[in-house]
């Protein structure tokens, strides 16, 4: 079915080209297969796109300082697409009706950029991309088989992932010093991969929701650092999790499905700190930190017919593992 591009007669202008500043662009539809673009360029902006029905598609487009985009849609199999380039700009995308198969892209490029997605019910894709420093990337997930992926390179960005549901996936990549990454989900059979690459970065995962005692079966929780001062914390309640920590090294794999460990030699790895924290039975922690020294590994896990595993290489490591329950299995490596 062709598509319809849905703009009032009255704003056919700001709904397709606005420049200058303090320009307000609303373009409203209702039905299916519906397209609606906006492009604004210049200060104080702001774009609305409102959707309600399936299989629409909504584009905004902004170059400059302090403007606003927003796209909201209702229904099932729908796009949003918001692409901003300059300071201090925010997008939101709202997809909050029950229904699934919706899609939401959103890219920054400058400095204090802020970012909001916002996803209901099942197999949603929530993409987020940030060039730049002091941005901030939210991605609120409800429902299950909904992924979530979040890319920032600069410095002093900050990136968080709320996931509510089953079978979610939520991945985060960071390149540069001094940023943030959380991931918290809440629910069974999840994945949480983070990624950072420079120093004094800071990822945090948690899965189970600890002041409640909900408890989270099957979960999976990664990490990867690479660089000097970084801090990787690993929170887990419930049973059969798993948690990895990998700082200077990570994994590659061959042509059979094996895997093997290598590392970045033009990446200095050292002073890095990890923790696993983990409450519940048949759970397991992997550590692995390769370095020039100076890294902390810590695992602490309560209950029973739990598994933690420890390596070291390199010099001036500390490693600490606590078990409290019966039928534990620890097991340390430390390697110059």
């Amino acid at each position: 079915m062709k598509k319809n591009l849905i703009l009032s007669a009255a704003l056919v202008v700001s709904a397709g080209l606005a420049l200058g500043q303090g320009n307000v662009s609303n373009v409203t539809s209702t039905g299916a297969d519906h397209d609606a673009y906006v492009t604004q360029t210049g200060l104080t902006n702001q774009a609305d796109i409102i959707q309600s029905g399936t299989s629409n598609y909504g584009y905004q487009y902004q170059n400059g300082t302090s403007n606003e985009a927003l796209i909201e849609q209702a229904g099932a199999d729908n796009g949003a697409y918001q692409n901003q380039w300059g300071t201090t700009n925010h997008a939101r995308v709202n997809q909050l009706s029950a229904a699934s198969g919706n899609n939401a892209s959103q890219y920054q490029n400058g400095t204090s950029n802020s970012a909001y997605a916002v996803h209901y019910v099942t197999n949603n894709v929530s993409g987020q991309g940030q060039f730049g420093n002091e941005n901030v990337a939210y991605a609120d997930l409800w429902g299950n088989l909904n992924y979530s992926s979040q890319g920032q390179s600069g410095n002093s960005n900050n990136v968080r992932s709320f996931v509510t549901g089953d079978e979610n996936r939520a991945s985060q990549s960071q390149m540069g010093n001094d940023n943030d990454a959380n991931v918290e989900q809440t629910g069974d059979h999840n994945l949480s991969v983070q990624y950072q690459e420079g120093s004094l970065n800071e990822a945090v995962a948690q899965q189970g929701v600890f002041t409640s005692l909900t408890e989270a079966f099957s979960n999976e929780a990664q990490q990867y650092q690479f660089g000097t001062s970084n801090s990787a914390t690993i929170n887990q309640l419930g049973e059969s999790n798993y948690g990895e920590q990998l700082q200077g090294i990570n994994r590659a794999y061959n042509d059979t499905g094996d895997y093997f460990w290598y590392e970045y030699d033009d990446t200095p790895t050292a002073d890095n700190v990890a923790l696993i924290n983990q409450d519940g039975i048949d759970n397991e922690a992997l550590q692995a930190q390769h370095g020039e020294g100076g890294n902390v590994a810590t695992t602490n896990q309560t209950g029973s017919l739990n598994e933690a595993s420890t390596e070291q290489f390199g010099s001036l490591h500390n490693s600490t593992i606590t078990q409290t329950g019966t039928g534990n299995f620890a097991h340390v490596v430390q390697n110059n």
